[in-house]
């Protein structure tokens, strides 16, 4: 059963474009922590690109085309 005490109402991703990059940050460590390896530098294009991308699925969304981003970068960066 789930208790239902508080509702927290949070814009969407695609509402708060300004909080992407240091969002973007925070799951890029994230997920290479988890696969432990080394945290690649996300270029400045990609990160604009981030930006204006309209995230339907929100953080989850984001989340997961980062992990496929690391999957297929170089190590050092992420580029477009």
């Amino acid at each position: 059963d789930r208790l239902n005490v508080i509702q927290l109402k949070m814009p969407a991703l695609r509402d708060r474009s300004e909080d992407i990059p240091e969002l973007t940050q925070k799951l890029i460590n994230k997920l290479c922590a988890i696969q432990n390896i080394k945290v690649p530098m996300l270029e400045q294009d990609a990160s604009k690109l981030l930006q204006e991308l309209h995230f339907a699925g929100n953080v989850r969304e984001l989340e997961n085309m980062l992990e496929r981003a690391l999957a297929l970068c170089d190590g050092e960066k992420i580029t477009l």
